[in-house]
């Protein structure tokens, strides 16, 4: 009877198998990390895209009016009821307010105002205190040169979104000392000021309605207040721990966080989401994406004056 041994692998073949897999995985595992950041970049978009729809659907029970950016009723809320808490019943799925291509969400007590930081809307300059600068519009400031570069020529920009609160609201109320400090509807009558509605606004199909940002006025209620002028790069809510990303600095406005890039002016490392691929949903719904200083594309007006023409709801730029 003839027995026959089964032959192993040597240790150099082993060792060949183990060199050509570690191959394999050098030049797949990029690829699938790229392939995963697409999918989030996808879902990103398909998020603000919803929440215009929700937006779109909210409007046809408020006479075309867009939701406010933070209305607080109460001074008893823990939290400002923000635009994306208004149109949570016509989109009924509260992951649409997290962005997969920013910071991890929680599930903790802060996880309602966590998700107040993923996106936002850009508020009316008049909604916003002056701190100096008694236009009803928004100035940039001298920190905006990675974006405008001719600080001396400063650009105008504004927004679509009012606030509103409550007469029971004071200065030593529990809720939101930054909505109180920041908002200038507690020194209006009725202490509201509502929000455009899409006939109010000439180039609906490119203004600004809903963005990735760090904070539900995406930081424009920061616009006037710290020395009359818009500052391009802040602290947000410095070290508070129940902020989605305590101690960060991150940009104002649009937040580029697909394809990020180092690199904007003075920022480089330290400002979050400076440069890259921008994503929003028009004042039409509509659903973008493009590089972020054509977000910020700058037109002027018959009297020469520079303005964001994403940003300048007013229309009547070249």
């Amino acid at each position: 009877m003839k027995h026959t041994r089964n032959r192993a692998f040597t240790l150099i073949e082993l060792l060949v198998v183990i060199a050509i897999i570690a191959i394999l995985a050098a030049i797949l595992f990029p690829v699938f990390a790229k392939a995963k950041e697409a999918a989030k970049g996808t879902a990103s978009l398909s998020n603000i895209k919803q929440a215009g729809v929700g937006t779109m659907i909210y409007m046809t029970d408020y006479d075309d009016i867009f939701p406010l950016m933070v209305h607080i009723s109460s001074a008893t809320q823990p939290w400002p009821t923000t635009f994306q808490e208004s149109i949570q019943p016509y989109i009924k799925n509260t992951d649409i307010s997290v962005d997969p291509l920013g910071p991890t969400a929680t599930t903790g007590p802060n996880a309602v105002f966590q998700r107040t930081q993923y996106y936002g809307v850009p508020p009316r300059g008049v909604a916003v205190n002056s701190g100096g600068n008694t236009n009803e519009y928004f100035v940039t400031g001298s920190s905006w040169g990675p974006i405008i570069g001719d600080v001396a020529n400063p650009v105008r920009f504004d927004g679509i979104a009012g606030v509103a609160f409550n007469p029971d609201i004071t200065s030593g109320s529990a809720t939101g000392l930054y909505a109180w400090f920041r908002y200038n509807a507690l020194n209006t009558p009725g202490r509201a000021i509502p929000s455009l509605s899409q006939t109010q606004i000439e180039n609906i199909s490119d203004q600004v309605m809903f963005a990735p940002g760090g904070n539900w006025d995406l930081w424009f209620g920061n616009g006037k207040v710290l020395g009359g002028t818009a500052t391009w790069c802040n602290s947000g809510y410095g070290s508070d721990p129940r902020a989605l990303r305590p101690g960060s600095v991150n940009i104002t406005g649009p937040h580029a966080r697909k394809n990020v890039q180092n690199g904007t002016g003075n920022y480089i490392g330290s400002c979050f989401y400076p440069n890259g691929i921008s994503m929003f949903t028009a004042a039409d719904t509509s659903a973008k994406a493009m590089n972020l200083r054509r977000v910020y594309e700058i037109r002027t007006d018959a009297s020469g004056v520079r303005h964001f023409y994403r940003f300048w709801p007013q229309g009547g730029l070249n």
